[in-house]
Parts: structure tokens; C-alpha cells; sequence
């Protein structure tokens, strides 16, 4: 009995495992999932989109954006992204930002010691 259960908890953590780092089923979903992620602040789910070879590269920058979004309290708008598929799904290759600062918001807004993306 108790090896039939920890077979099964097995089985359900290696899906569970497997699904975090699957990609998405489609490039806009990818896309989605990380403008989702970054209007949210929300670190979880986001490393599933980022493409492994880039993966701390894009993470960094979507940190960085992000302070700068918290630091004027102002929602993204549009953002380029390049999106690129692989054996695990759609994933997010590239995202080229503006400067948050003057172009999402005025740059009066901004603290005075805002990096630039």
C-alpha cells in the first residue's frame, strides 16, 4: 500500500515537473504568459517561456523593467518580442523595451536615478 502511494506521488511530481518547464502551445501564448508575468510582478511560471539559451539574460531585463514599472505604478503597453519554438514549446527568444521612463510614462514621473532599459 504504502509503495503503490509514493509510486503515485512519484508519477504525479515528475508530471508536475515536466509541465514547469514545457514552453507554451502556441507563440502568442509564450507571449502572453510573460506580459501577463510582468504586468503582475510574478516571478512564477515565467522561466517556462524564457528560451533556455537566453534564460538569465531576459530574466534580468524583465527584472529590470520591472523595477521600473514598480517605481512609477504604471502598467506595460506595447512591447516587442521575438518568439521562438522548440522540442518543449513556444518560449519568448528576445523582448526589445523601451525606456520605461519617457516612453510608457513622463519622465517626470520617474525618480531621478531610474536606469534606462
Amino acid at each position: 500500500m504504502c509503495a503503490s502511494l509514493l509510486t503515485t506521488a512519484a508519477v504525479v511530481a515528475g508530471r508536475m515537473q515536466s509541465d514547469a518547464e514545457r514552453g507554451e502551445a502556441s507563440p502568442e501564448s509564450a507571449v502572453t504568459v510573460w506580459l501577463l508575468q510582468l504586468s503582475a510582478g510574478e516571478r512564477i511560471g515565467l522561466s517556462r517561456v524564457l528560451a533556455d539559451e537566453r534564460h538569465d539574460e531576459l530574466l534580468t531585463q524583465w527584472q529590470e523593467y520591472r523595477a521600473a514599472m514598480e517605481s512609477t505604478r504604471r502598467p506595460p503597453s506595447k512591447v516587442g518580442r521575438e518568439r521562438r519554438r522548440d522540442a518543449g514549446g513556444w518560449r519568448v527568444w528576445s523582448a526589445e523595451l523601451p525606456p520605461w521612463c519617457g516612453t510608457h510614462v513622463r519622465a517626470g514621473l520617474c525618480p531621478e536615478e531610474q536606469p534606462q532599459q
